[in-house]
């Protein structure tokens, strides 16, 4: 029931977008609580992140996404991905996930893979005392799925954006604050 209600929610807000002005119908974004918290800097990104259809769920697995990877309306040239944090010690789930997932976008969609972010460990030690999740352990996902990335010649990971110190780019040392978003998006882009 809780899967259906969320599909029909997600459906009624892409269905909302088609004719809101400023929605960018050529590029969407599918992932977890950093993906959906984005939605109100996007606005202050850079072209395509700007009026990305936001397809963000808070609180999901990766499994979670990949049951929502139909959610990506037809014909939609670019994907940005992303997810993994909230099962991030189960790293053949996610791995098994992102496969799927993957396999489902078509070829001719350019899916630029965000994976998983790093922390500002500092920060999350004081806000979430006694976290699990360490960069080390994000790196060995990520070097994982990244992998399995490179075996789809339309998917390119933005390791730049993966890779690189959110240290003071969040505001729990988990979700990024606006600079962080920024500076995602810009890794993602290369700038």
């Amino acid at each position: 029931m809780t899967k259906y209600l969320t599909l029909a929610i997600v459906g009624l807000s892409l269905a909302a977008c088609d004719d809101k002005p400023g929605v960018n119908k050529n590029f969407a974004m599918i992932g977890d609580s950093v993906i959906s918290l984005m939605a109100p800097v996007q606005p202050q990104l850079p072209s395509p992140f700007d009026g990305a259809i936001n397809l963000g769920v808070g609180g999901q697995t990766s499994t979670q996404i990949r049951l929502r990877i139909g959610t990506i309306p037809a014909g939609t040239p670019m994907v940005l991905l992303e997810g993994g944090i909230n099962n991030l010690g189960d790293p053949d789930a996610i791995a098994a996930d992102y496969e799927a997932m993957l396999n489902t976008i078509p070829n001719t969609t350019q899916v630029f893979f965000l994976g998983i972010i790093h922390v500002d460990e500092a920060q999350l030690a004081k806000s979430i005392p006694g976290s699990p999740l360490t960069n080390a352990a994000i790196t060995e996902v990520v070097v994982r799925i990244n992998a399995i990335c490179y075996r789809h010649s339309n998917c390119a990971p933005a390791i730049a954006a993966q890779m690189q110190s959110m240290d003071g780019l969040t505001i729990d040392g988990l979700h990024p604050n606006p600079a962080g978003y920024l500076a995602i998006a810009n890794r993602v882009l290369g700038h």
